[in-house]
């Protein structure tokens, strides 16, 4: 029987063409073995709080319209990323776990999450590059991103980027391109995404902070009397503002509003209501990007890592799984982040929820 699964692993292998990049180790220590079931049940528990949590996110976000906008829609196309890789390359990997116990390492299920590996993590880091830009926009030209960025526009960059990844992935998987060509591509991808979300945050930082002093100056413009002989209180300390302070405060608001695409003060106004929210919305984006590369980082630099260091087969094959497995619980931290930082989308998931369970409720319970 060992013959053969031998045989028809040896088919499959050849079917696709594959080359076992992870060194395997005889599994002859308790260390592997330990190590192994360790894995199995953490990407099992991780593989069903990822596909659920972010399957109800996708639906709560799809569910309800108000909560179609364009900044949605990216985080709507990240939980459909996070869900594939909680469904399916989560248990691809146990499956592969299971194999490599009983000493069969099936280079088969290593190519298939190569395959979503390198389909699923792309798109990822492309959504959060699109979504730092989407509040840098929002951020520096607030008008502008009202007018010119919709929801079907987005809709259509968003299926560019599944479609041209997707099919770069399948090139990859089939050996119609080097696997070489496509890593030297998707890392050039990366380093200019981490470079292109670096500026957008330095601008949305800039732009942020110096609308709150917009903000404040306004409030103290609006704060002062019509009449010149009262007292501004600054920080519970009263003092008098003679008639030239007085004046250069009130220029100082007007050029404020003026400086505003909206040209109005109402449009100042909006502004100064919108900022509180547009900070929360730029430090969500902020905080995404910063668990994505945390939970990567381990990976490369485990690789440089072994580059100069002589360790044996085993602990680079366990070491080198276990910073795979951080990758994959980025997917399971992603919806809480969502769900934490993000209120209407918190609110409609309790709502989705508390659907999915009057829907199980039993017959009699309804009456």
């Amino acid at each position: 029987m060992v013959q053969i699964y031998r045989m028809q692993n040896t088919s499959l292998n050849e079917t696709v063409r594959c080359s076992t990049g992870i060194p395997f180790p005889r599994p002859n220590s308790g260390k592997f073995y330990a190590s192994t079931i360790t894995e199995i049940v953490f990407l099992i528990s991780t593989s069903a709080f990822s596909s659920i949590l972010n399957a109800v996110i996708v639906v709560s976000l799809v569910r309800k319209e108000q909560l179609r906008t364009p900044a949605n829609l990216i985080l709507t196309s990240m939980a459909v990323s996070d869900f594939l890789v909680g469904f399916l390359s989560e248990p691809i990997a146990v499956t592969r776990r299971i194999f490599d116990i009983y000493g069969y390492p099936s280079c088969l299920f290593q190519r298939m999450n190569l395959f979503l590996g390198s389909a699923c993590v792309p798109v990822s880091f492309i959504n959060i590059t699109i979504f730092a830009f989407d509040r840098c926009f929002a951020t520096v030209f607030p008008y502008r991103y009202i007018r010119y960025v919709t929801y079907k526009k987005y809709l259509i960059l968003v299926l560019l980027v599944w479609i041209a990844i997707v099919l770069l992935s399948s090139l990859s998987f089939f050996k119609v391109v080097t696997q070489g060509s496509v890593e030297l591509i998707y890392s050039f991808l990366f380093l200019t995404s981490l470079v292109l979300c670096f500026i957008s945050y330095i601008v949305i930082y800039r732009t942020i902070r110096s609308l709150t002093k917009r903000t404040a100056t306004v409030a103290i413009a609006e704060s002062i009397p019509r009449n010149r002989d009262l007292k501004l209180v600054d920080n519970g300390v009263s003092r008098h503002l003679n008639q030239g302070a007085t004046s250069r405060i009130e220029r100082l608001e007007i050029s404020v509003v003026n400086n505003e695409e909206g040209g109005s003060p109402a449009a100042i106004t909006t502004n100064i209501r919108n900022l509180k929210g547009e900070k929360s919305r730029s430090w969500t984006a902020f905080i995404l990007l910063s668990v994505f590369y945390l939970s990567y980082l381990p990976y490369f630099i485990l690789g440089r890592v072994f580059e100069r260091v002589q360790v044996d087969e085993t602990s680079k094959y366990i070491a080198r799984f276990w910073t795979i497995n951080i990758i994959f619980l980025n997917s399971s931290l992603n919806p809480i982040i969502y769900c934490v930082r993000v209120q209407d989308i918190r609110l409609q998931l309790k709502a989705t929820v508390a659907a999915c369970f009057s829907l199980v409720r039993p017959a009699g319970e309804l009456y």
